[in-house]
């Protein structure tokens, strides 16, 4: 659910991942629908699973979603 500037990497190793049909995929990144609502809910579940801050996910992401 995070892309860009390496952040696909990081998203893959922590499991934030979210399978969408071609069409889904395409809306998401061509016209970024639903983007900042699946960012949001990528750091939440990040913060939460691993039990880090918002400082924590920056430090790793390099910006928060919040």
């Amino acid at each position: 659910m995070l892309f860009g500037s390496g952040k696909r990497k990081l998203a893959d190793e922590d499991g934030l991942v979210c399978n969408l049909c071609s069409l889904h995929h395409r809306n998401l990144h061509d016209r970024g629908e639903h983007k900042e609502e699946l960012q949001k809910l990528a750091q939440e579940t990040w913060m939460n699973h691993y039990g880090k801050t918002v400082d924590d996910f920056i430090t790793r992401y390099g910006k928060s979603y919040l």
